[in-house]
């Protein structure tokens, strides 16, 4: 029987880089699996999770045995090796078989295809990266015959049950899905306070509590994808703060990020930042624009509130400076520009686990849901707002495509039409209310609140004769 080998992990250093519970592949005859070490190595240094180096180790362990116990060598291998593999179900034991419902095959494939995406990747990186092989894999088309491709990756079967295709099985699912499928509601905007509240309570080793609050604010206030909230930098709020204030005290600022500390200038230069912030929002201003890039890397101006944009500056003066300055002490040192860092890898976070989080918060705010719905949110609120605003200006010759087209830019949509279901929610809540709508600026609202519930009670009329006659004249005057 051949040796088979298992992943262990410790933590170690990797060309001046700490990496906490580092995997390694371990061979019970041969030990450490040294082309696999390199290739992990490899991957921390550019920035991998602790949670994708273990599982490609353990993925790599598996295909490592397969290779030794068919006397296959990685320096050898050719594409009908890979296939031999994949069709076996990319298991150590080639009697391997595997009888699957039909619900399960699509899944089954899927992690056949992520098995099979790392074997490429690690034999790419030891041929094109660090050089360890020759002549395996080629990135350019046409590649010798038996060569593995780069580009033209073979495509795993699903073995014994292959009679089934892969279509079919989709359509099934999907017919399954549609019936019991229940529209999922959008967060009221109480609702998405408590998942705010619940980040606030919650406890992990990926990100601080103050991380995932300011994260679902981005999403509920703002409709920031995932991405778009991973994507946040210094850089591109320094820009959107730039392109409102033109001091001269400024104009020595390359990065927001870089005022931190106790130093007095710093100290001075952050106290005016907030300043005219909070000015500027006394204006009426209500969001400054960040670009970040989301969804195929795409770029957007992401709308962030101003209370927003003072709490995210507080977070970058003081949990993200602490943090970054505990790594400095040990030798950790990064040079991300990203706002939100990840406290394994002090990288980007990765938007499957913000994801999971707000999943999870979604669960413990005892709202349905998961993160995505965030932006429903913000998407409806938007477009109530717009709506709103288009309707007092307007009354009933509202210009609804125009509406869709404004709250598609805030959303970053291609297609302001995917908004409508919105606009049609909002047009039936409408239904419920009689009354037109009306814009005030906001410190006239409260009175004129007064006004317009004194109006609806009894013995109103010499109140509105009154206002009436108010009306009339500066009518007249206009």
């Amino acid at each position: 029987m051949p040796s088979l080998s298992h992943v262990v992990r410790n933590d170690s250093t990797i060309e001046g880089l700490f990496s906490e519970d580092h995997p390694a592949v371990v061979n019970q005859t041969s030990g450490v699996v040294l082309l696999i070490a390199a290739y992990l190595a490899y991957r921390k240094k550019n920035g991998k999770s602790r949670e994708t180096l273990r599982q490609e180790s353990i993925w790599l362990a598996e295909f490592w045995d397969y290779l030794s116990s068919n006397s296959i060598s990685c320096h050898t291998i050719i594409e009908s090796d890979l296939v031999r593999y994949l069709d076996q179900g990319a298991k150590r034991d080639a009697a391997v078989v595997y009888l699957r419902p039909q619900d399960a095959r699509v899944s089954f494939l899927k992690t056949l295809r992520r098995k099979r995406n790392v074997i490429y990747s690690f034999l790419f990186v030891l041929e094109h990266r660090l050089q360890l092989i020759q002549g395996v894999i080629g990135v350019k088309e046409p590649v010798r015959s038996g060569m593995l491709s780069w580009r033209n990756r073979v495509e795993p079967s699903l073995g014994v049950e292959g009679s089934f295709q892969e279509q079919d099985i989709r359509a099934a699912i999907r017919q399954n899905k549609e019936r019991s499928r229940r529209e999922r509601p959008t967060p009221s905007s109480d609702e998405a306070k408590k998942i705010r509240d619940a980040a606030l309570e919650w406890v992990g080793t990926e990100m601080s509590a103050p991380t995932y609050y300011l994260i679902a604010s981005l999403k509920s206030l703002g409709g920031a994808r995932a991405g778009g909230a991973c994507d946040l930098t210094g850089s591109s709020m320094t820009a959107a703060f730039l392109e409102e204030f033109h001091r001269p005290e400024y104009s020595k600022i390359k990065n927001l990020t870089q005022l931190c500390g106790s130093d007095p200038g710093n100290d001075a230069t952050r106290r005016l930042i907030i300043d005219d912030l909070k000015n500027l929002q006394e204006k009426g201003r209500k969001f400054l624009f960040a670009t970040v890039l989301e969804k195929g890397s795409r770029s957007r101006g992401l709308p962030i509130s101003v209370d927003l944009f003072l709490e995210i500056l507080d977070y970058i003066w003081s949990e993200r400076a602490n943090f970054i300055a505990r790594r400095v002490e040990t030798g950790k040192v990064t040079s991300s520009d990203f706002v939100f860092l990840s406290q394994e890898t002090a990288n980007a976070l990765q938007p499957g686990s913000v994801g999971k989080i707000m999943k999870e918060l979604f669960r413990r705010a005892g709202v349905p849901g998961s993160g995505h719905r965030l932006r429903a949110t913000f998407a409806e609120d938007i477009v109530r707002d717009l709506y709103l605003r288009d309707r007092a200006r307007h009354g009933q010759n509202y210009n609804v495509d125009a509406i869709l087209m404004l709250a598609a830019e805030y959303m970053g949509h291609k297609d302001p039409q995917s908004l409508r279901p919105y606009i049609n929610n909002i047009l039936k809540q409408e239904r419920a209310f009689e009354g037109e709508p009306v814009m005030f600026p906001e410190k006239d609202a409260p009175t004129m609140r007064i006004i317009a519930q004194a109006l609806h009670e009894d013995g109103a009329e010499e109140l509105r004769t009154l206002l009436n006659r108010i009306a009339k004249r500066i009518e007249e005057t206009v």
